[in-house]
Parts: structure tokens; C-alpha cells; sequence
């Protein structure tokens, strides 16, 4: 856990964690050993709460000591754990101030005076004691040295009391290569003294299970394997994904990925989800704060249940012996638990012969017919006995508890046909329908009922007034459209998904959800971006236009714009402006007048129509004061003139960003990564960001497996807007290959990711 997590419940710190622990069955003859799945929290536990742990399946709790003043709670929790017939695993926190004391220091005599009261106190119920939490050289004081010594002492005084006690560790979070290094080096100077190597790992963003899972294929495990930890028990203590970040499907999802993935790797002997209760936008509870059952809660309970009896098929939609079945169904078979997925492709049997798509849903095989189904015919899917789990069993199709293998456990789905289909819909999208204030930089998000034909989808799409090329991504039912523009602001936009939008089978898109095809079905969705005439701000990111349209001779507007405190005078500074005129078809003048200095008169004279023609006026002298700046736009045209407008964009920095602005305009303010332009590139291509703060800034370059290909910035920067050039002939250790990639810039907090295509 975090210092930040540890610092905010210090007060009364009871960190459970819940295992779940099993026997292999004597049918599940793959695996090896048995593993315990958990669950961790806890704060002050009382009976509803270890009520809960045990309608979870969980047998094992955490506690956590930070203090000898804790044994006054965890003495209850201890009695309550153990008349539910719960073990326990605890970990000790040093004792000390924030700062680790020198190696001198008779604060080292408490620590060893901690320990004893800890072990001689629980030392009849509690066998595994852990090492601190997140000690890692370079982190307040500790170095490579204090942590051998606090590893040392608790292993030295805990045998001496309690020579059964075994000491797990080194219990911090696992970020990738640095981390591998520390750990090869602790377990080469301290793998003696530790009888389970445990480490906390997470990933911020999707596929959350997939990547965990990899890192401890791809670093973790390799390091255990060539440090003299090959035989040793590896604890995964803290894992999860922010509930804040994700709908509870994907939370309930995660469970079930991981208990699965885990099953899968008997060299991971427990895992501990981070936690139990939900306490805020930081935690991962399976529970809410009133502890009732969230989706996660029923899905990680389900998973535990599933690894204790055979390989079960546990739902079908359509269910077995349904009729009337629509020609374009999509076919979904839900297994129990994780299933060697290639192993059921390949076994799966359609009669009478059809041609489907695979796709999976976490262990829901999905069918996908590539054509109609034929008409009034009774079909029959089959899933022969041999049909194997991620751990080796082989399918209990009968679902009578025993492995007896094919055809005795074949499992068997039959239905029949209808006469007609469904049209496929979008059940939602993002903006959302008739949004207002939509942000400039915003991507078009629709998802489906169905999968659907993705190219039919693609060339289907159109939005008016056009921004330009993007591109899709597809997750799923979900299309992602990435516009490489911006989107104008203060305008009304239609994004339209055609008829033509099919799904694999041929059946068109019901966009107005009557239930048929007809005229009307294209797919309209209606959205205002934000920032409406004058006063329209943008952050600084190489632009920093005011729209203004005028409608009659003379039009005056001002927009007002106040200068944040952390903009110094002297970083306020002359600069060149460039005139946008657009729709022009007689002379027009524009005044800009700022602070009542006087006018600075910029003239151009242009012909109606869609281009726009650009002039370079010089801008000399300007200089905005700290605080509120008024600029005054005087529009003049002649009479019985179309209608126009312009745009004033600053070719140099003039401000960092603008903070407030007059008439309503909206101005959307902090951190922004721009996806990079162009895209696809070959070779080169520029990669924009706004800094609200000035801090440590670095933007990466990943591949598609997560593997770092280049940094291109490390550094502390100050506040404003940054270009930053990236090309794929020079990144380590040669020119990258065409294919995705992904850049992520972080800075403090705020941590951004968007993907680019290479394309050579």
C-alpha cells in the first residue's frame, strides 16, 4: 500500500486481507498443489463484517501493527477470526517516526521490543509475519542497509519466540525493471532470512488483469527463478483496480480474470485483492461502505466456489431447447471458470454445419454466425468431455461432480431457429445525446448490442461539419473513433452512423430502434462542443483563438481574460499574430484595442467560401499586466456583406493559459496530452501537451505488450504548452516496425495515455 494510503488510516489501521483457501479436488488432477485466493481490508471489524468474509468463502484475515497501542483492537478481531475458525497473517510496520533512525539508534531496541510483544502475544494463532510495507531504499531514509537490518530482527527475535514463525517480505509495490533489480538484490543479500518472497502489483489502466498477470510472468518470475527463490512460496499481496476508474462489470471482471489467471500459475500461492469495503475513489472494495454485496462481491465468490468442484458450463443464451431462436443470434456459452480457450475452439462442434467468429467475455465463449442461421431448423452445439480448464480438469458436461470424460460429459445446447432477426442498435454513446459543452479534444464512443462488421461500421460514420480523418479502435461491441483534429467551438455537430452499419451476418443497423428497416434508421447523434462567439478561450497548445461573428456594421464585442498568479511579468511578453478570415466576400477591418492603449489595426480583404486565407500581421509591442487583461474586438464590414468571422492566434507564448473569461465561455483548465499529428506517421510525428503546474514531466513510448521502446522527456518543466518530436528510426535498440504504440505522459498526478500508429 501507498505511504499516502498508510498515512490516511494510521489512526486505527486494521488492514485485513482475505484468503480463500482450497483442496484440489481428486478430479482436478492438474493441479499441483493448492493456492488460497483473498480479499483484503479492514479497519475496526465487527460481526456483520466477518459475516460477510465468511459468505465470501474467505479463511484467512490480515491485520496489520503499527503500534503496541493496536493490540487493544486487534485483540477482538484475533477472538472473532478465530471463533469463525479464520487464520491469520500479520504484518509489522516499524515503530518509528516517518524518517528511518541510523543503524545506531536504540530506536532499534523498540523495534526488537515490538516484535516480541507481537509474536509472544499471537504466536498460537498467528504464523506468517510480514516486513513493513513499501520499504524501499530511497524512500524516507531507508536504505538497502536499514532494510537488511529490520528484516534481520524480525526474523531473529520472531524464531526465538516462536520457532514456527515464518517471515514474509519485502512487501512493496512492483513498478517494473527497477523494482526487478531491488528485488534480485534483496533476495541475494536477504533470502535467508525470508521463508515466502511476497510483492504488492497493480496497472492503472485496461487490460488491468492481463497486464498483472504479465508482469509477473515476464519480470517477476525470472528473478525468482535465477535469485535462489525458486523453491520459496510467492505471496501477490495487494492487487486491484480503482472502483473510481471503472464500471463495476469491469471491477466484477477483474475478479474472475485473476482468480483464473492465478489458477493458472500454481507458483503463485496466495493472492490479496486491495479490499474488502469500498472507502473512496483510492480503494477496490467487493463491498460497499454499508457492506452490502457489490457486482465484484458475487463475481470473486463465484470464482472461489467454481475451483472447488469440476469444470462446469454454468449458463447459454439461448437457453437449452428454446425455440424460435432469431437467425442472427450471437451464441453465448458461460463456463463456471477460466478454460484453456484454444482447447474448446478446437473441440466445439455446430450441427447442422455453420461458420461463426470466436469471441470471449472473460470465460464466456460468444459465436458470432458469419452468415444467417437457417430458417426453422433445430441446431445443436456441442462441447466434447475433453474440453479443458486453465488448470487441466477436463469438462463436467453432465454436471454431475465427475470427470468421466467424452462422450459421457459432453455438454450440449440445442435450439430452434426462427424465421426472422434482430437489427442490430447502439444502446449508447459518448458524448452522450444532445450533449452541450463538449470538449474540443474528444473522442466519438458507441457501443453496440451486438458485435458488429467493424468495416461497415467504419466507412458508415460522417460528422457534419467535418473535423477531418481519425481513426477506429474496437473493444468488443464498442467502436472508438479518434479524430486527429479538434472539434470548433460553440458549434452544433451531427455524427451519423448510416444504415449501411451491418452486422457479420448482413442485418442492417435499426438506428431509430422502431424494431424494422426502414428509411429512417441512420443513427443520428446531436452535440454543442464547448465556448459559444466571443470570449471562446482555449488552453495554450500552439493556438489561442477568439471567434467572433459579426451581423452588422460596427459590431462591437469584448472578451475579458484574467492572468493566473503563478504567470510572472517577466513571462509575459510580446508576440506575433496571425489573422484567420473566413467567409469573406468584402474588405474587412478588425480594431484590437487592449487595456485602452490604442488600436492595432490588422486589415485583409478575401473572397466568400470554405477556405480560409491566412495573413501574418506583426504585433509588436503588446504586453498583458497580471491580472484581468480586456481586449476589444472592433468588427467593420459594408453593408449587405455576408456574414464572416476571424480568429486572432498568437504564433508565440503570450500567456500560459487563460483562467476565466466573460459571457459564459468555458475553458477547460489542467493537464492535456494531444494525440499526435500526424497519424499514422513515417517517420516523424509531434506529440502536444499542456502542464497546468510545473513539476517532473516524462512522456514514454510503449509497444503493444507493454514494453518501453523510448523516453522522449524526463525533466522538470515549468508550466505552459510543449511540442514534442518523435521519431520512430531512432528509439531503442533500433527503428521501430510498423504497428500501434502507445505514449503516456505523467506529470505528478495526472498520468494520460493515447495510441499512435507507425506506419512505414
Amino acid at each position: 500500500m501507498s505511504k499516502k494510503k498508510m498515512k490516511e488510516h494510521r489512526w486505527l489501521r486494521v488492514v485485513i486481507v482475505l484468503f480463500v483457501s482450497f483442496n484440489p479436488l481428486p478430479e482436478l488432477a492438474g493441479r499441483t498443489q493448492a493456492q488460497d485466493f483473498s480479499s483484503h481490508w479492514g479497519m475496526d471489524q465487527g460481526d456483520s463484517y466477518m459475516n460477510k468474509v465468511v459468505e465470501l468463502g474467505a479463511t484467512w484475515l490480515r491485520i496489520d501493527f503499527y503500534s503496541p497501542a493496536d493490540t487493544l483492537s486487534r485483540d477482538r478481531v484475533v477472538a472473532d477470526a478465530k471463533a469463525r475458525g479464520i487464520q491469520l497473517f500479520a504484518t509489522i510496520h516499524p515503530p518509528f517516526p516517518l524518517e528511518a533512525p541510523p543503524k545506531d539508534s536504540t530506536e532499534w531496541k523498540q523495534l526488537d521490543d515490538f516484535i516480541s510483544l507481537l509474536v509472544s502475544r499471537y504466536k498460537h494463532y498467528v504464523k506468517y509475519w510480514g516486513i513493513g510495507n513499501n520499504l524501499e531504499p530511497g524512500k524516507a531514509g531507508w536504505t538497502s542497509g536499514l532494510i537488511g537490518e529490520f528484516v534481520k530482527r524480525t526474523y531473529a527475535v520472531s524464531r526465538r519466540i516462536d520457532p514456527e514463525s515464518k517471515i514474509v517480505g519485502p512487501e512493496y509495490d512492483f513498478d517494473g525493471q527497477t523494482q526487478a533489480v531491488e528485488l534480485a538484490q534483496y533476495l541475494d543479500s536477504l533470502g535467508q532470512y525470508i521463508d515466502v518472497v511476497d510483492l504488492h502489483v497493480y496497472w492503472d489502466r485496461p487490460p488491468f488483469a492481463q497486464e498483472v498477470l504479465r508482469k509477473l510472468d515476464e519480470v517477476i518470475r525470472p528473478v525468482l527463478l535465477t535469485h535462489g527463490a525458486a523453491d520459496k512460496p510467492f505471496w501477490l499481496t495487494e492487487t486491484g483496480v480503482g472502483t473510481d476508474r471503472v464500471t463495476e462489470e469491469v471491477q466484477a471482471n477483474f475478479y474472475t480474470e485473476m482468480c483464473d489467471g492465478i489458477a493458472a500459475r500454481p507458483w503463485v500461492k496466495k493472492i490479496f485483492f486491495y479490499n474488502m469495503t469500498d472507502g473512496g475513489s483510492e480503494y477496490m472494495g467487493i463491498l460497499y461502505p454499508d457492506l452490502s454485496p457489490k457486482p465484484a462481491f458475487f463475481a470473486y465468490q463465484a470464482a472461489i466456489a467454481a475451483y472447488k468442484k469440476p469444470l462446469l458450463v454454468s449458463s447459454t443464451s439461448p437457453s437449452n431447447g428454446s425455440q424460435q431462436v432469431q437467425l442472427n443470434a450471437q451464441l453465448q456459452i458461460q463456463f463456471a471458470r477460466g478454460v484453456n480457450r484454444a482447447k474448446v475452439e478446437s473441440t466445439v462442434v455446430v450441427l447442422p454445419s455453420a461458420r461463426f467468429s470466436v469471441e470471449w467475455d472473460v470465460n464466456k465463449m460468444i459465436l458470432i454466425p458469419q452468415t444467417a442461421l437457417l430458417s426453422s431448423t433445430v441446431y445443436q452445439i456441442k462441447i466434447p468431455g475433453i474440453a479443458l480448464s486453465v488448470i487441466g480438469d477436463s469438462l463436467d458436461g453432465n454436471g454431475n461432480g465427475r470427470a468421466e470424460g467424452s462422450p459421457t460429459d459432453d455438454f450440449i445446447l440445442s435450439f430452434t431457429t426462427g424465421t426472422t432477426g434482430t437489427p442490430p442498435l447502439v444502446v449508447s454513446s459518448f458524448p452522450k445525446q444532445g450533449a452541450t459543452a463538449v470538449l474540443l479534444v474528444s473522442e466519438i464512443q458507441l457501443s453496440f448490442a451486438t458485435y458488429m462488421d467493424k468495416s461497415s461500421v467504419e466507412s458508415a460514420l460522417s460528422i457534419s461539419p467535418s473535423i477531418g480523418a481519425g481513426y477506429f479502435s474496437w473493444e468488443k461491441k464498442n467502436a472508438t473513433f479518434r479524430p486527429f483534429g479538434f472539434f470548433q467551438p460553440g458549434t452544433f455537430y451531427t455524427v451519423k452512423i448510416k444504415s449501411t452499419a451491418k452486422d457479420p451476418t448482413g442485418f442492417p443497423l435499426d438506428g431509430n430502434r422502431n424494431g424494422q428497416a426502414d428509411s429512417l434508421d441512420d443513427f443520428v447523434l446531436y452535440l454543442l462542443t464547448t465556448g459559444k462567439g466571443t470570449g471562446t478561450v482555449y488552453p495554450m497548445k500552439g493556438e489561442f483563438p477568439f471567434d467572433f461573428f459579426g451581423t452588422s456594421v460596427g459590431t462591437t464585442d469584448t472578451a475579458k481574460a484574467t492572468l493566473p498568479d503563478t504567470v510572472q511579468i517577466q513571462n509575459i511578453h510580446s508576440g506575433t499574430l496571425r489573422l484567420v478570415t473566413k467567409g469573406i466576400d468584402d474588405t474587412t477591418e478588425v480594431q484590437i484595442y487592449v487595456n485602452g492603449t490604442g488600436p492595432l489595426r490588422l486589415s485583409q480583404q478575401a473572397v466568400g467560401g470554405d477556405n480560409a486565407v491566412l495573413s501574418d500581421v506583426s504585433f509588436a509591442g503588446l504586453l498583458l499586466r497580471r491580472g484581468e487583461n480586456e481586449i476589444r474586438f472592433v468588427y467593420a464590414r459594408d453593408l449587405g456583406g455576408a456574414r464572416s468571422g476571424f480568429q486572432i492566434v498568437p504564433m508565440a507564448l503570450v500567456v500560459n493559459y487563460v483562467t476565466a473569461v466573460s459571457e459564459g465561455g468555458e475553458f477547460p483548465r489542467g493537464f492535456a496530452l494531444m494525440q499526435n499529428y500526424p497519424n499514422p506517421f513515417n517517420p516523424t510525428t509531434e506529440i502536444r501537451f499542456t502542464l497546468h503546474v510545473s513539476g517532473f514531466t516524462s512522456l514514454k513510448v510503449f509497444d503493444v505488450l507493454g514494453r518501453e521502446v523510448a523516453t522522449l522527456l524526463a525533466a522538470e518543466k515549468e508550466a505552459g504548452s510543449y511540442t514534442v518530436t518523435f521519431d520512430a528510426r531512432h528509439s531503442a535498440p533500433a527503428s521501430l516496425p510498423s504497428g500501434v504504440y502507445f505514449y503516456r505522459l505523467q506529470a505528478g498526478q495526472f498520468v494520460d495515455v493515447k495510441k499512435m500508429v507507425c506506419a512505414w
